[in-house]
């Protein structure tokens, strides 16, 4: 029997890729605001026919202002920032500094949760930050911040804001539940934004109308749902790797569809983040053998492993378990 996981690792990682792209053609025709309005209505949408096939509970009454608090945080903030800063700067750029979000996921862990962290997690987040700065002053003209990366660096920090809420949610509430519960608490939320959206619809290019209902569905309900089946056919430390391809074929994509090339100087300070957090997130098994025992001292890696490999099904799969645009 031919193993489907594979498959749909790959479809999912390519579609989450190509969000980055997507997101430059709908900003031809919409403001952020709308475009969010309409890219979260589409995706809960697609969610709740989900939810529905997958027959998940209704929410609790008193966890309902919960949903609503971590959807502003995790679903209205993260798109309002990251369409703002995919507005300023190349496709590549916005997803090198979207990949940073296990690493700003760590940090919080460890204020917040007191979660454990060794010294090599902290040598993998100064790696990172330091090649987040190197793509705001490429991305800049001459040495300036760019304002664009802030915007998506702000937005990697709303997600891991988001991946950090939702742990005490996910002792009751399956992923799927949870995802699709904040999803709509977000998309109503943003209907503030209504008017603008239907004035913007109106005048949307073709082009620009496709590219968001790819986003709803493609780039945001379809690869969940492939994640999620992935994960419960195979285990999430083989396949969570995987994510850090997202920037590389981001960056591929954004050149081939619109011929787009991030500056040198910030596609080094991409290779830098994503680097960085590779070696601040990834399991040490993924570490070739004679290359952790030659490791300097700072670079701690326990026996066994950082993460403790595991087998979940998509009704226990964390949302920081990957980083989807």
């Amino acid at each position: 029997m031919i193993d489907r996981t594979p498959f749909s690792v790959g479809f999912a990682i390519t579609l989450w890729s190509s969000c980055f792209v997507a997101f430059r053609i709908s900003l031809t025709s919409f403001d952020p605001e709308p475009l969010a309005l309409l890219r979260v209505t589409i995706a809960a949408t697609c969610m709740v026919i989900f939810g529905i096939i997958k027959k998940i509970r209704l929410p609790q009454l008193r966890d309902i202002p919960t949903f609503f608090f971590h959807g502003l945080i995790g679903i209205v903030a993260f798109n309002l920032a990251i369409l703002h800063g995919a507005e300023r700067i190349s496709v590549g750029s916005t997803s090198f500094i979207v990949s940073t979000v296990p690493v700003i996921a760590t940090i919080l862990a460890v204020v917040f949760l007191k979660e454990r962290i060794t010294r090599r997690n902290i040598f993998g987040i100064i790696i990172s930050m330091i090649g987040v700065g190197i793509i705001s002053f490429g991305e800049g003209d001459g040495l300036t911040l760019n304002v664009g990366a802030l915007f998506v660096l702000m937005a990697s920090c709303f997600d891991s804001v988001y991946n950090i809420f939702q742990k005490q949610m996910l002792k009751r509430y399956t992923s799927v539940e949870y995802v699709t519960y904040t999803f709509i608490a977000g998309a109503l939320s943003l209907c503030v934004y209504m008017p603008d959206l239907i004035i913007q619809l109106g005048d949307a290019s073709p082009s620009a109308l496709m590219s968001t209902f790819y986003l709803g569905f493609l780039g945001t309900a379809a690869p969940y749902a492939l994640w999620c089946y992935s994960i419960s056919k195979s285990n999430i430390s083989r396949i969570v790797v995987f994510q850090y391809a997202i920037p590389i074929l981001a960056t591929a994509i954004g050149y081939v569809v619109l011929g787009e090339t991030s500056p040198s100087m910030a596609l080094w300070g991409g290779v830098v983040a994503l680097f960085g957090a590779m070696v601040s997130s990834l399991p040490s098994r993924f570490i070739p053998k004679h290359f952790a025992h030659q490791l300097p001292p700072f670079l701690d890696v326990p026996e066994g492993g950082y993460m403790k490999e595991k087998c979940v099904t998509p009704c226990t799969i964390r949302h920081d378990d990957r980083s989807a645009p």
